[in-house]
């Protein structure tokens, strides 16, 4: 019995090593053409993005899950310091993905847009002297200069002025600026200029390049998987480039 009892034993364990050969492979084989792509954008890229992932899905011929997470770009380089799984990091300046890839988070970075910065007003403003005029008497939305690169352009451009609005609200992102005029909470706020794209109502006026230091954006290859090494050299090409440029950079 003792005996009969030793066989089933070992050949129970024969069997389930002989599933676990055929299972595992296929296993494998599965998580090879399981493909997704996880990308960290910054708030006024988001528009640009979602125009730019159609052409590349269409180029790598595959059925590529995506996933976009927006916001300041300070808060998504936050994010991937404490092991947010980004694959690509899309900021709205060179210095944060500069650091990052000193401190060890990213691989390499290169610049992928010049961003400009505009007035955005909820009041019919056409010029930059009727924006003057008015400044001192409204309330003036800027993104955040803590977290948003564009917000410190924002304060850039208020120190050229030398003119205090009444107000000043902060938005978490540059498109949260963007809503506070919206939703006429701010009469007047300092955007992207590609967030024209997106305008309902009001006007945008642009300011002089030399009253801001340039926003050179960086974009940062986190992980070097395949899928997201293409993106990264894909956003560089003359294709992508022409597209960028289209929505309101340089």
């Amino acid at each position: 019995m003792q005996r009969l009892t030793n066989k089933l034993i070992i050949y129970t364990i024969a069997t389930v090593l002989i599933l676990l050969c055929c299972v595992l492979p296929a296993s494998a084989n599965d998580k090879d053409t399981s493909s997704s792509l996880t990308i960290a954008c910054s708030a006024n890229f988001v528009a640009v993005m979602d125009k730019l992932l159609p052409v590349f899905k269409a180029q790598v011929k595959t059925d590529l899950r995506v996933k976009v997470v927006t916001g300041s770009s300070g808060t998504l380089a936050t994010q991937l310091r404490y092991g947010a799984p980004y694959d690509v990091f899309f900021s709205a300046d060179a210095r944060l993905p500069t650091q990052l890839k000193t401190d060890g988070f990213g691989i390499e970075s290169t610049v992928y847009a010049l961003g400009e910065l505009v007035f955005y007003s909820s009041e019919g403003y056409d010029s930059l002297e009727g924006v003057m005029t008015r400044l001192p008497h409204i309330t003036l939305a800027i993104a955040n200069p803590r977290y948003a690169p564009y917000g410190q352009a924002a304060v850039e451009v208020l120190a050229h002025l030398k003119i205090k609005p009444k107000k000043i609200v902060t938005g978490g992102s540059i498109l949260h600026t963007f809503q506070y005029v919206e939703s006429k909470n701010a009469q007047l706020g300092l955007i992207a200029k590609s967030l024209m794209q997106q305008l309902h109502n009001g006007t945008a006026i642009a300011i002089p390049s030399e009253w801001y230091q340039p926003i050179e954006q960086h974009a940062l290859l986190v992980n070097d998987s395949v899928f997201a090494r293409q993106f990264y050299h894909f956003v560089q090409t003359e294709k992508a480039q022409q597209l960028i440029k289209s929505m309101g950079y340089r």
